[in-house]
């Protein structure tokens, strides 16, 4: 049966075809037709080598930007997609944990397939006849549901440590489970985690996170007890085998957190907030007389750790700050009243607020106690409520204000600087107590009653405050 590939990696693999008989669509597209998917990246290998198939690029008038020269690796930039193709390898032994120390060109498909990291990753179909190659059995693992490695699990994962976490992520994302030994290997070469930089960890991470389903759930549960939480989410291990706290929650906290994050939706704020939600438990658990358990100022302390986490995985800023204001915030009561709305809604934006009550709800509803029914309704009331006091508010960060930094200077008669910040954020704060002030005369006039005073009294920054007003 033909190939059918879209019409531009067509158009590249016909220009491939036309030098050589031997070019395959490889990789992760190949798993995904197989599976009845739409494939999001299509690769290409083929028997020639890297500068044949720049040349070939350059000829048809398409960029060729060579990603990986030692390895044989050329990227074509065609109308609307980019295609790596690489050259068929053998890879020697690696010296850094990720990279071969060598690679040696070859003429066949199937000695290339043998160096790759699972055997549903280690197929190809031939262009443009549709020629399965399959020497690993990839299909009948696919069949059965199975992540396996391509040969000796200790040896691939030897080859790259970060292959450990990529077949949790794999398994997690396809729904599959771990072939025996694959599964067994994951424990036993845990450790080889901590050779890989956290720019490659933390992403996938992220990908585990934001698996559809259940598939999430089940593959940090995957993560945890295998041991290689211990390395790359050493924050969290403490969760393990911390009990129920009786009250409100009906299961133990590590499995009360992956049921958070299954029922969270898949944006990445979220789910790591929800991973991280209650990780500040386990240092601040006290029972009480009658033995029931308390864990005063865990959301403080959450937020705390999701910052030592951030940095040590590397994780953007806005994003880091995201997940711990989340985390600070959940626990957030819904007698809250006008104000406090405000400032949640200062504090967070529309868009931080949706993910909060996002995560509020996925906490209720994982408790599975006893209160969830009134809690939720409770939960409904307060959103409510929230959204009839966002429609009302006129400013939630200094940019919102009617006046702005040149008002400030001018009637202050004060220079651009952090003066003219601290005023604005001062009457950011008056507005967040009453809406109504926010009118440009209103502002004005406490300018000018006020004055310098306000500098003394405004915080320093809040909310967005810019340093110079303006």
């Amino acid at each position: 049966m033909a190939l059918r590939l879209p019409c531009a990696v067509a158009t590249l693999a016909r220009a491939l075809a036309e030098r050589t008989p031997e070019v395959y669509l490889v990789g992760g597209a190949v798993r995904d037709l197989a599976l009845g998917r739409e494939p999001r990246d299509f690769d290409l290998a083929s028997d020639l080598p890297p500068e044949a198939v720049a040349d070939l690029a350059r000829r048809h008038g398409w960029t060729a930007v060579t990603v990986g020269e030692r390895f044989g690796t050329v990227a074509v930039l065609l109308p609307g997609a980019t295609v790596e193709v690489t050259t068929f390898r053998t890879e020697g032994r690696y010296e850094d944990a990720r990279r071969p120390a060598e690679v040696r060109y070859v003429a066949d498909v199937r000695a290339d397939l043998a160096r790759r990291d699972f055997t549903i990753n280690a197929m190809a179909l031939r262009y443009p006849d549709g020629l399965w190659v399959d020497p690993y059995r990839g299909r009948a693992d696919l069949r059965r549901r199975l992540v396996r490695t391509v040969g000796e699990p200790g040896r691939r994962f030897a080859e790259d440590g970060l292959r450990l976490l990529r077949a949790v992520r794999l398994a997690a994302e396809l729904g599959f489970r771990l072939e025996e030994q694959t599964a067994l290997a994951l424990a036993v070469h845990a450790e080889r985690l901590h050779e890989i930089a956290a720019e490659r960890v933390a992403p996938e991470i992220e990908r585990l996170l934001l698996a559809p389903g259940s598939g999430a759930a089940s593959g940090l549960a995957l993560l945890f007890h295998s041991g290689l939480a211990s390395v790359v989410l050493p924050e969290l291990v403490p969760m393990i085998g911390l009990p129920p706290d009786g009250e409100y929650h009906r299961v133990p906290l590590l499995e009360h957190t992956l049921e958070v994050v299954a029922l969270s939706p898949p944006r990445p704020a979220v789910r790591w907030a929800a991973l991280f939600h209650d990780a500040g438990k386990p240092y601040v658990r006290e029972l009480d007389p009658v033995g029931r358990a308390h864990f005063f100022g865990h959301d403080a302390l959450g937020a705390e750790i999701v910052r030592l986490a951030a940095r040590r995985l590397k994780l953007p800023a806005p994003l880091a700050d995201r997940v711990a204001r989340l985390v600070r915030r959940h626990m957030f009561a819904f007698d809250m009243g006008p104000r406090g709305m405000r400032r949640l809604l200062a504090e967070l934006g529309p868009d931080g607020l949706e993910d909060l009550l996002d995560l509020k709800l996925a906490d209720m509803v994982g408790t599975g106690g006893a209160h969830v029914a009134s809690a939720y309704d409770a939960f409904l009331a307060f959103r409510a409520r929230l959204r009839d006091e966002l429609a009302r508010t006129t400013a939630l960060r200094v940019p919102d204000l009617a006046v702005d930094g040149h008002d400030v200077m001018r009637i202050l008669g004060t220079p651009p600087g952090p003066a003219v910040g601290a005023a604005l954020a001062a009457l950011l704060e008056r507005v967040l107590e009453n809406p109504e002030l926010n009118d440009r005369e209103r502002l004005l006039s406490i300018l000018r009653t006020e004055g310098k005073g306000l500098v003394g009294r405004g915080p320093a920054s809040p909310h967005g405050a810019p340093p110079g007003g303006g």
